[in-house]
């Protein structure tokens, strides 16, 4: 094993070196000055939720930044033998899980790749490099292509500086919304629909009519679409729905997330070309975990904070939920308490199955709705079977459990005499 080890860490020293000449060579189409190369350089992988180690990196960052715009991952082979399939697959997984930069996939081998894993390394845009008596030769992705890579990639990125300069400028009239003012705005709709449908049940359809008579607004479905599942166009007063989603639990909080857009957002001015470059903030519903630093990040976050207001209003979701619960004779209603008691898991799994029926959403919008109202509380040792790497996703960390559910059960009584 030693032997095998020290021969492996021997062929990477190898490949580090050739790695140097290259990129000192211009042969891999990055500049030089703006590119360090690790080894052993360890990254994050949302997937796994751990660090990947990688034999070989380049990093490759622009002046002034301070993160890599664009990372080659290098992959080291010592196998005497053309590459199998399997590892390159294996390589082609590692790299699309990593998030954050763009990446350009290396392999770096004393043979070459077998047929069908080329033909994948070819399609990928993976380089080749066949290190052989002589030096090497770089079989895949030859000069020519890296540099037309690397100018589209320079390009956007001055782009982008140039125009996040200037991002505040380019959305007027966008106002930073608190939950609680948010919170005010769809309890104003609501009770504008009730006034308006009089005895019509507020619902994902009844809804719609409301909207289409006393805000015109017109609901249309977009042709089957891998990029948009739901787009406002404010100038048309026009809401489209990818049509694949119809019938489904996300047509639902689609719907929700295009009308609170024509609520918030449809006097905004906005360039759309500025705007679709604004850089996403990844935040699931609810969980303003990550900093929204740009308007775009708002724009969203309000949008769909809004969209679960109107999907489950609270008074409706609280009074369904204890509705539910007086049926099953569960006691401490208004409140709802998960660990790992199975009891208290299948209760909640059919409490959730219960709700999204009724409510005509998914259930992770109803679960992110529930612990935003401090209506469902989580052990804390269930939060990893709860599925979540971040304590900060929900709303228990920094208050007492049981003070959480004495409130909920208060104010559940208070609101429905029970």
């Amino acid at each position: 094993m030693k032997n095998t080890t020290k021969k492996g860490d021997l062929f990477e020293d190898k490949c580090f070196k050739i790695i140097e000449t290259a990129l000192k060579n211009g042969e891999l189409g990055i500049i030089p000055s703006l590119s360090k190369i690790y080894k052993k350089k360890k990254y994050y992988s949302p997937d796994r939720e751990g660090d990947i180690i990688f034999d070989i990196a380049i990093e490759v960052v622009l002046k002034g930044g301070k993160k890599p715009t664009l990372v080659y991952i290098i992959e080291c082979k010592d196998l005497n033998k053309n590459v199998p399939v399997d590892d390159v697959e294996e390589f082609q997984t590692k790299i699309n899980s990593l998030k954050g930069f763009q990446v350009k996939g290396v392999i770096i081998a004393n043979g070459s790749l077998q047929k069908s894993g080329y033909n994948i390394a070819k399609n990928k845009g993976f380089m080749l490099i066949e290190v052989n008596e002589n030096g090497y030769d770089i079989v895949l992705d030859k000069k020519k292509k890296i540099d037309s890579e690397l100018d589209d990639l320079v390009l956007t990125n001055i782009r982008k500086c140039i125009y996040e300069s200037f991002l505040i400028k380019s959305i007027y009239g966008l106002k930073k919304l608190s939950k609680q003012g948010i919170s005010r705005i769809a309890q104003n709709i609501i009770r504008d629909f009730d006034t308006q449908s009089k005895t019509e049940r507020y619902s994902l359809e009844n809804f719609k009519k409301y909207l289409e008579s006393h805000h015109n607004l017109i609901f249309e479905l977009l042709p089957n679409s891998e990029t948009q599942l739901g787009q406002f166009i404010p100038n048309e007063n026009k809401i489209l729905i990818n049509e694949s989603i119809i019938g489904t639990y996300q047509y639902g909080f689609v719907f929700y997330h295009e009308v609170a857009h024509y609520f918030l957002h449809r006097k905004l001015l906005i360039n759309k070309n500025l705007y679709d470059l604004f850089t996403d903030s990844e935040f699931s519903y609810i969980e303003n975990k990550y900093i929204l630093d740009n308007p775009k990040n708002w724009i969203e976050w309000q949008a769909n904070y809004l969209a679960g207001c109107l999907a489950l209003p609270e008074n409706a979701l609280i009074k369904k939920v204890i509705g539910w619960q007086e049926e099953k004779s569960i006691r401490n209603k208004g409140t709802i308490f998960l660990d790992k008691q199975k009891v208290n898991r299948d209760d909640f799994k059919n409490l959730c199955e219960h709700l999204s029926e009724f409510f005509c959403i998914s259930k992770t919008v109803i679960k992110f709705r529930l612990l935003d109202l401090k209506v469902l509380t989580i052990d804390p040792s269930y939060y990893k079977v709860f599925k979540s790497n971040a304590k900060n996703n929900y709303p228990n960390d920094d208050d007492d459990i049981e003070e959480i559910r004495r409130k909920s059960i208060e104010r559940a009584k208070s609101l429905y005499n029970f």
